[in-house]
């Protein structure tokens, strides 16, 4: 018996990439370890960046810290840009 991960492309994505699904196929005797490795390798094949990810976060919590970084950086680098302009 093995472990399957599949993801198919729903329809209204399928506009932004060729790839229509992602199956891995993982031995059943593999070590925690080597599934939760397999499974992060699936998640980055479906285009998800688990890069610095806590486990002891939820999803939610994960999104969260995500977007606030993305709009400090953004912000951040807006006003940088408006003080050099101003010097």
């Amino acid at each position: 018996m093995s472990i399957v991960f599949k993801h198919v492309t729903p329809e209204h994505h399928k506009q932004f990439t060729a790839v229509e699904e992602v199956v891995m196929t993982c031995a059943d005797e593999a070590t925690v370890e080597e599934m939760r490795e397999a499974f992060d390798d699936f998640l980055s094949a479906c285009g998800y960046n688990t890069q610095g990810y806590d486990d002891n976060k939820t999803l939610q919590e994960f999104d969260a810290e995500a977007i606030s970084d993305n709009i400090t950086k953004t912000y951040t680098s807006d006003l940088m840009s408006v003080f050099d302009e101003k010097m």
